[in-house]
């Protein structure tokens, strides 16, 4: 159940990260916002990873 989660999240974030990406180039964000969201993504990112090495 948990590894499914995981795969899941492990999907959403690069998805996420595209889209953050999408709205800033089409100026939906500005350069504050975009940090804001961008920097907290990629830890979960590393955190989501880190998780699933743990399970393996």
């Amino acid at each position: 159940m948990i590894g499914r989660r995981l795969v899941g999240a492990r999907r959403a974030v690069p998805l996420l990260k595209f889209f953050i990406q999408i709205g800033w180039e089409v100026k939906v964000l500005d350069h504050k916002k975009f940090a804001a969201i961008s920097v907290p993504l990629n830890e979960i990112g590393k955190m989501v990873g880190g998780w699933k090495k743990s399970l393996e």
